[in-house]
């Protein structure tokens, strides 16, 4: 059996840490589990930061998607590291939300609501930001959907600095505003194991 028949034999998880390089994703470490426990992630970064220098592995960035036990077992064992959202998932999520029947947005809306919330999310200038979130907030068919309104406070106002463009102008992100390089990577590997 190989290792990736192994892996799904066991219903385990695989989480990679990876950095930005010249020649695309860089793997740092790798976490198979068979939890996505809050807890299970945390104890794989402590032990991954405990084996390892402070020297060698003290991230001042982390970009992930919009999983809590990931984001909070990241600020749990990294304190001072920022926490980023991957701007391609939040679009993807905002997206698939608008496009869900159960949302209620008519068709002819989606395409406004979509493009006026990915103006905030590309926007670089902070005052153009909170302007543009002011204009969102009072748009009239904005308002007609208070679900999609309770959905995005529950979900992105409150950590608007993770995902906008405007709050990660002073940050080294190397241009990176996703973290597709891990899921190619680990596209890569899937292909590798089953050739």
């Amino acid at each position: 059996m190989d290792a990736m028949g192994t892996i799904d034999l066991l219903n385990s998880k695989v989480y990679t840490i990876m950095t930005n390089s010249c020649t695309g994703g860089l793997p740092l470490a790798i976490i198979i589990t068979t939890s996505e426990s809050e807890d299970a992630i945390t104890e794989a970064l402590r032990i991954i930061k405990d084996d390892l220098s402070e020297n060698l592995f003290n991230p001042k960035i982390f970009m992930t998607d919009n999983n809590s036990a990931e984001r909070n077992a990241l600020a749990a064992v990294f304190p001072n590291a920022v926490l980023l959202l991957c701007q391609f998932h939040v679009l993807q999520a905002i997206w698939r939300y608008i496009w869900k029947s159960e949302s209620g947005i008519q068709s002819l809306d989606r395409g406004h609501l979509f493009f006026l919330f990915k103006a905030l999310v590309l926007e670089k200038n902070r005052e153009i930001f909170d302007a543009k979130m002011n204009a969102f907030l009072e748009d009239d068919i904005v308002k007609k959907y208070q679900d999609f309104m309770t959905y995005l406070e529950d979900y992105y106002w409150k950590i608007k600095e993770s995902w906008a463009s405007c709050f990660r102008t002073e940050l080294i992100t190397r241009g990176q505003t996703t973290n597709n390089i891990c899921e190619a990577s680990m596209r890569v590997n899937i292909k590798f194991f089953k050739n």
